[in-house]
């Protein structure tokens, strides 16, 4: 992922040092040690890791963060929260990565100006808009394909990338990726990709990794 470095609307310096082009989202509860798998991911080349837990409590996700940190900042691999702002702040995280039904970026982006904020835009450009002008750092879009972790998310084609593209802030495609699926999402200009059950089901994620990073070459330098 190219590191952007565009001044945003608060005149702070957005996006720099943030490398989302291979995106692990580690779902809590998991069936596997977790740890393990943030580590075999880290191994495998992922680039972030975000810590999603929709049944977990603020206490449990902040406990387990908590753990999980110094093993990413030994890596330089960045961890985002999903959902949970106050989280994201109590445990040092580089950013936190808002839905529809969770703070809305303008307050989130006053209690946190410094903090990389990403943004789900589903199928939904004027959404995406209206995060990019509100200071978002990143817009995912999604889910491209049938989504193990999401069955019900509504399916968005990939031409809404180049309209997405326009706007000038970095893409993260989301839903359903595998290896062989992430190449025309490069192809289309995404940033990143961002993978839960490729990596997370998968019986050695760090080689999972590996073949996504294969193919993340392969197609940005073909």
């Amino acid at each position: 992922m190219n590191n952007h470095t565009t001044s945003s609307p608060s005149g702070r310096t957005k996006g720099s040092a943030l490398d989302l082009s291979l995106y692990y989202v580690l779902d809590l509860p998991a069936s596997r040690e977790p740890l393990y798998l943030a580590e075999s991911a880290i191994e495998g080349g992922v680039t972030a890791i975000q810590l999603r837990g929709k049944r977990e409590s603020a206490a449990s996700l902040y406990q387990f963060a908590q753990q999980l940190q110094p093993l990413l900042q030994q890596k330089g691999v960045a961890l985002i929260i999903n959902d949970r702002l106050d989280v994201a702040l109590a445990v040092g995280a580089d950013g936190v990565h808002l839905g529809k039904d969770d703070l809305p970026l303008t307050e989130a982006r006053r209690l946190a100006p410094s903090l990389h904020i990403g943004v789900s835009c589903y199928d939904d450009l004027q959404r995406a808009k209206d995060a990019v002008h509100g200071d978002a750092d990143y817009i995912a879009f999604g889910a491209f394909y049938v989504s193990e972790s999401k069955p019900e998310a509504t399916p968005v084609s990939i031409d809404i990338l180049p309209q997405a593209k326009a706007l000038g802030c970095p893409i993260v495609a989301i839903g359903g990726i595998t290896p062989e699926k992430s190449e025309p999402l490069w192809r289309a200009g995404v940033d990143g990709v961002a993978v839960i059950s490729a990596i997370q089901n998968a019986e050695a994620p760090d080689a999972a990794a590996r073949s996504f990073r294969k193919v993340m070459q392969k197609a940005r330098f073909s």
